[in-house]
């Protein structure tokens, strides 16, 4: 199980590397000399898709940010037990920095990267929870069919 939310965490990382569609190569901050616009203004290192359709980049973000963030939780979890917590605690604040300042260099709209920032703030807090819900949710039927079989008899 370690194994694949470490294949997670390193799938999910590299798509905020390298995101679909790339980044841009150059810089176009200004319409041609004729003054007609070919593109949209946008800077090098920034999302291709980010800046041709911000829907389906913002998509891409909270799922690809949900599925780092929950492999990550998955990693603390199934490493409880480890000797080298610390260690192993500074490496992933380390990872999630880099992970939160990469998904801001890429992001192209201002908005986008704030509505970033705040998910990346929240998911590591919200995942655990939803998680532990989840299960006592998922459990809860099976709990009341056995009282209910248990009262018929």
């Amino acid at each position: 199980m370690l194994v694949i939310a470490i294949l997670i965490a390193t799938a999910t990382y590299q798509a905020v590397l390298s995101p679909p569609g790339g980044v841009w190569q150059d810089d176009s901050l200004s319409s041609n000399n004729n003054g007609t616009d070919t593109a949209k203004p946008h800077i090098a290192g920034q999302a291709v898709i980010g800046s041709k359709n911000m829907v389906s980049f913002g998509l891409f973000i909270f799922f690809n940010s949900v599925g780092f963030f929950t492999s990550l939780s998955m990693i603390y979890v199934l490493t409880s037990g480890f000797p080298l917590q610390l260690e192993l605690q500074v490496s992933m604040c380390a990872l999630i920095i880099t992970y939160d300042t990469s998904m801001t260099f890429v992001t192209a709209n201002n908005v986008l990267s704030v509505l970033f920032t705040v998910v990346s703030i929240a998911l590591p807090l919200v995942i655990p929870i939803a998680t532990m819900v989840a299960r006592n949710y998922l459990k809860w039927p099976r709990v009341a069919l056995q009282c209910t079989s248990l009262q018929s008899a």
